[in-house]
C-alpha cells in the first residue's frame, strides 16, 4: 500500500515501531545485540591468542611474516576483547531496561520512557568531538587495517616453508583483518559504495 499525503489519506506507519509486533524497534535491536552469540568474539579471540603462540615459537621463520603475524595476533585479540565488552554492555543495558519495565504500573508503560534507563548508568565525561566509544574511526584506520592483512597475506604466500598452523591461521587472520579494514572503510565513507 502506498502512502500519500492529503486529505483522506491513510497515515503512514510509524517507521520506530515494528508492524508485526507493535514494538518500538529500539527496545528489540536492545534485545538483539544482548542476546547475540559470543561466538565471535571467542573465535577471533582464539585465532588470535593460537596465531600469536604459533607465531612465537617458530623461530625458524624469517621476520617478514612473524612481525605482521604478532601485529595480527595482537589486534585480533584486542578486536575479540572489545566485542566481549560490547555485548556484556548491551546486556547490562537490555537488564536496566526489564527493571524499568517491571518497576512501572502496568498501563502507564511508555516505549521511550523505558529506553533511558538514565539514573544507573555511569558517565565518563571525555571529548565532545569523539564518538561514543572513545575511538574515532577514519579512513586512515581503514587503509593501516587493510595495509596489515595484505603485507600479513603476501608474508604468507612469500614463506612456504612456515609450519602449517602458521600459515594456515596467518592466512585466516589476514581474511579476517582485511573484513575489518573494508568494514571501518564502509563506515567512514573513504572507500567505493
Amino acid at each position: 500500500m502506498t502512502y500519500r499525503e492529503g486529505p483522506g489519506s491513510p497515515v503512514p506507519p510509524d517507521p520506530g515501531v515494528d508492524p508485526v509486533t507493535g514494538r518500538r524497534l529500539d527496545a528489540v535491536r536492545s534485545r538483539f545485540y544482548a542476546s547475540r552469540s559470543l561466538v565471535e568474539p571467542l573465535v577471533i579471540i582464539v585465532i588470535g591468542l593460537a596465531m600469536g603462540l604459533v607465531d612465537e615459537t617458530s623461530s625458524e621463520v624469517s621476520g617478514m611474516l612473524r612481525v605482521p603475524a604478532l601485529i595480527a595476533a595482537l589486534i585480533l585479540v584486542g578486536q575479540g576483547l572489545a566485542l566481549l565488552e560490547d555485548a556484556r554492555e548491551a546486556r547490562q543495558f537490555e537488564q536496566v531496561v526489564e527493571e524499568e519495565r517491571e518497576r512501572i504500573p502496568a498501563g502507564t508503560l511508555d516505549d521511550t520512557a523505558v529506553l533511558a534507563p538514565a539514573p544507573r548508568q555511569v558517565v565518563v565525561a571525555g571529548n565532545p568531538d569523539e564518538p561514543e566509544g572513545g575511538v574515532r574511526t577514519t579512513p586512515t584506520r581503514a587503509y593501516l587495517v587493510l595495509l596489515l592483512a595484505v603485507w600479513l597475506g603476501l608474508a604468507t604466500l612469500a614463506n612456504p616453508t612456515a609450519p602449517l598452523q602458521l600459515i594456515l591461521l596467518s592466512l585466516a587472520s589476514a581474511y579476517l583483518l582485511f573484513a575489518k579494514g573494508w568494514r571501518i572503510m564502509q563506515v567512514t565513507g573513504g572507500g567505493p559504495d
